[in-house]
């Protein structure tokens, strides 16, 4: 089932957030960046935002608990109009991959950024992610040409990352 997040989904979400990093970016970014990922620190985080609405997130759930999550909204680039959304984030706990269920949640995301008034939608994904760029491509997605670097994650990695774009 994929649901609306709440405030007590934090704690479920920063598990998927910290495992689902830590089998899709091991070789991608640092050891060190990534061992020093802290799920309780990313519960905070996803409890404060939640509460105050300043993360808009879906969650995917099974009897287990939450295995994935997605978080939309406008898009927060400079040169994005009104009318731009912005898939932030979608993760799935990796048991979880390759099962059709990121399709669902990615979906799921995509209605979302409609309902919300959007007619495009970009995204942002690490240049060196092979399997992730793969997925947003099967859905449709294209980079749109934007590069650029970012910090990431509690050590505030540097990596490259690219945009991709599609109509909703």
């Amino acid at each position: 089932m994929i649901r609306a997040a709440t405030p007590d989904d934090a704690r479920g979400i920063a598990e998927v957030h910290v495992a689902s990093w830590l089998a899709a970016y091991r070789g991608l970014i640092a050891d060190d960046a990534l061992d020093a990922l802290d799920v309780d620190a990313r519960a905070a985080r996803w409890q404060a935002g939640l509460a105050d609405g300043s993360a808009h997130a879906l969650v995917a759930e099974d009897e287990a608990g939450i295995y994935g999550w997605a978080t939309v909204g406008r898009s927060r680039d400079p040169d994005a109009g009104d009318e731009v959304g912005e898939l932030w984030g979608l993760y799935l706990e990796p048991g979880h991959w390759g099962h059709g269920l990121g399709r669902e949640l990615h979906d799921a995301a995509l209605a979302e950024l409609r309902r919300q008034g959007f007619t495009a939608a970009t995204l942002w994904v690490l240049d060196s992610n092979r399997r992730a760029r793969s997925f947003y491509e099967r859905q449709g997605w294209r980079a749109d040409g934007s590069v650029k670097a970012d910090r990431i994650g509690e050590l505030r990695t540097l990596v490259e990352e690219v945009r991709y774009r599609i109509a909703l």
